[in-house]
Parts: structure tokens; sequence; C-alpha cells
């Protein structure tokens, strides 16, 4: 963050705050992380059984997971170097058809990154439980990971039960208990887990010796090669490559902006503007009411933006996600990012009569002139060198008291701590 306003609210849609890594230090380029960790190799898969397959692949229907269902429309992905399938039935699928936002993860059970984003991905999933649809395709990495092929096949086993998803986790969970084991100790480990599970382990146990899935597991590294695909975990994100470090917090803010994305307004808010009235908006938060004096006279189109947000309710909710004590705090991004905003800007309407002298003062959020937004903050002390550089739009009435004691809260850092303060909603009241 600058020591002015915040960098800057690029965006309405996650992928774009991927074109800023180079300022923010939370975002690790990915493909580096794949390949210093679980890359690919020149090495074929192979079945790590005692019995080699020559059975055809047996394609698992959709995920029958008994919380979640998932019948989405297949689409095809963005490219990575070249095409990769398109989403289909054969795949496993996980979630809501209807989900806003879809996360196809090519992965490997033994791989430490992979083990590490099947946490990341299952605390986003109990966020989100209605608004993400998983994809997961198997790439084992055997040239790295001795039991990657093995892990896979039984996943496949277990799909071929209804139980892809409870295996899929429990691999990932338990795998503290299983990835320092033999291939052999870890197949008999793996059937006592199915028979927990209420799978038929005679079953499983056949069809693995028998090599049942090892082709489909062959293919499915071979596809993912061939599409270039550069390593694990490797994820889209609504049919984007998803670059950034996949820790819970970057996710979670891909979400949230994706979810902001899919709200946004082609054209500025509008609102009739009465010339003679007075207009006093009250911000209803967690806190108590904050009372501020618009200024149309000053900044109509600001104050008609403002007007017009609110009326559509695109501020309730908000939280207020920065804090900069003895500064400013600034709101109106649902997504708490920083980065959200409605889906157009619009031009500066700098005042001269205007000046940042005292605290309490209502301006818009920018990161460059006519850069306006939803985005604004509220001054808590006089602020000279933001002087003719922000649209000033009202000043506060009541209740600076209570935002003069909040704690220091940066976008990102803290995204996933409850904000100290939100929006409920905006009352306005022309006088």
């Amino acid at each position: 963050m600058t020591g002015l306003l915040p960098l800057s609210r690029l965006s309405s849609s996650w992928h774009r705050l991927v074109e800023i890594t180079r300022v923010l230090p939370i975002t690790v380029a990915f493909c580096a992380l794949c390949l210093a960790s679980c890359s690919t190799a020149p090495a074929e898969p192979s079945s790590t059984l005692p019995v080699e397959t020559i059975t055809p692949a047996q394609l698992g229907p959709t995920s029958t997971y008994t919380t979640l269902t998932a019948t989405r429309v297949p689409v095809t992905p963005t490219a990575t170097l070249r095409p990769i399938a398109p989403i289909s039935e054969s795949d496993w699928i996980r979630g809501p058809a209807d989900a806003p936002i879809q996360i196809l993860l090519y992965s490997d059970f033994q791989c430490p990154y992979c083990i590490a984003f099947a946490e990341v991905l299952a605390e986003a999933e109990l966020l989100h439980p209605n608004e993400i649809q998983v994809i997961y395709r198997h790439f084992p990495l055997v040239s790295v990971h001795d039991k990657a092929t093995l892990a896979a096949q039984i996943s496949e086993a277990a799909g071929a039960q209804g139980a892809f998803w409870p295996m899929h986790d429990l691999l990932y969970r338990k795998t503290g208990e299983w990835v320092q084991l033999s291939p052999s100790d870890f197949l008999t480990w793996a059937l006592e887990q199915a028979e927990l599970l209420g799978l038929n382990t005679v079953q499983m146990e056949n069809e693995l010796a028998a090599g049942a899935y090892a082709q489909k597991i062959n293919e499915a590294y071979q596809f993912a090669r061939e599409s270039g695909i550069l390593g694990t975990p490797f994820i889209f994100f609504n049919g984007y490559w998803f670059r950034l470090d996949p820790s819970l917090s970057n996710l979670e803010a891909a979400i949230r902006l994706e979810l902001v994305a899919q709200q946004q307004m082609s054209s500025p808010a509008t609102y009739p503007l009465d010339p003679e009235a007075v207009y006093i908006a009250k911000l209803i938060t967690n806190l108590g009411i904050i009372e501020i004096q618009l200024l149309p006279g000053e900044s109509p189109k600001a104050v008609e933006n403002f007007l017009g947000l609110a009326a559509a309710g695109w501020f309730d909710g908000n939280p207020f996600f920065e804090v900069i004590p003895g500064r400013l705090v600034e709101t109106g991004d649902p997504s708490g990012t920083g980065f959200g905003g409605p889906g157009y800007t619009f031009a500066d309407e700098i005042s001269p009569r205007l000046t940042f002298d005292v605290p309490g003062l209502v301006a818009m959020s920018s990161i460059a002139p006519d850069t306006n937004g939803s985005q604004f903050f509220i001054s808590l002390a006089p602020l000279p060198d933001l002087t003719g550089t922000r649209t000033i739009f009202g000043r506060v009435i009541t209740g600076l008291e209570f935002l003069q004691g909040l704690a220091a809260r940066e976008p990102i850092t803290d995204l996933l701590e409850p904000p100290q303060l939100s929006i409920e909603r905006v009352e306005v009241e022309p006088r």
C-alpha cells in the first residue's frame, strides 16, 4: 500500500489482480512454485501394482458425492500452451451446476503443494458452499512421487463405487499416515480406509490388482502433458490460469472479486438530484450511524453516483476494508479486497473551494485522474497532500469519533479477519 491511498482498485475481476503482482508482496509467480516443487518430468507413469493392465480405460461417472452434486454444462477453459480438454461428464466434479466459481484442478495426491492446496480449497468450499464447483483431474508425477499413480487408481476404484470425493478428501486429509509407506503398505492402508468408508474392498483389491484403472491414469497424465500443464497443482479459475500463490487469502480474494464482477454495471449509477434539496446520507454500520452531508453543488456526478449505488444496494454489507489510523478509512468495495468496483469509471470533479484541511471529508478513491468508481474514503485528519487529487463529495456530520478509534487494517493481509466496521445499509434523507 502507498503512503497516500491504497494502490489500487484496478479491476472488477480477479484475474486483473494478477497484472499487478509486481507491486503485491503476497503474489508469488505460480509457475515458479510449480517448477520449484512438483514439476513435470519426462518419465512415463506406470502402474505401481504387482499386475500390469491390459484393460481398456473405464471413465468414471460424474460425482455422486452426497452433499454436493454436479451437472454443469461443459465449457472449454482458456488454453495453456495448447488447448486442454473441455470439461465433460467423464470428469470428477463437485459443486452446484450453476456455481459462479469454477475451479479446474490438475493435481497429484502425493505432491506436498497439492496437499497444501487441498486444505486451502476445502476451506474455500466451506466458506462458499453454494458458489464453487471443483473439477479434479489426475496428473501423477511419478518421476518424483512413488505412490502418485497408485493413489490416483485407488481414488478411481472408490469412484466406481460412488465414493471418489470421500476417498479424495481422505487421501489428502490423512497424507501424514501414508506418504512415507511403501507402495504395498500404502495399498493395505488404503483398503483399510476404504472399508471404513463402507466400500467393497474385495472388489477394489481385485480391480487394482488387475490394473483396471492404470490406463485411465496413464491417459490423464499424457493428456495433461500434451496440453502443456507445467506441474501440480495447476489451477484454472473460471477458465483462467490462476497465477497467484494459491494461498487461502489469494483464493478468497479471487472468489470475492469474481462475485463482485458478476454484479457490475455497464454504466454509472444515476439518481435524479433536486437542486434545492440538502442530501444527508446515513451509513448504518455495526458500530453506529455515520451521517454525511453530500455536496451536489460541488460534485454532482460523484453525489449522483453515490446515491444511485446506495439505492441499488451496492454498499449494503460493505466492510471498511482499509484503515490507516490518523489518516483515513476506506470502503465501497463489496469484495473487501480493495480491488473491486462497479465496472465503470467516471471523471474527477476537483473543486478549488474544497481542500483536505479538516478531518471528516468524504472523497472518491482513485489511482489516476478520472478513475472514480464506487470506493470512497473518509479522512481522519487534514490531508493537504491529497488536495487537488481526489473528488470530495461530502463531509461527516456525526460518527467521526468511532472511526478515529479503529485499529489498522490492510485489505489483503487482513482479508480473512472479520472487519471491525461494516456498512449494513445506506439511508438517504433529502431535506
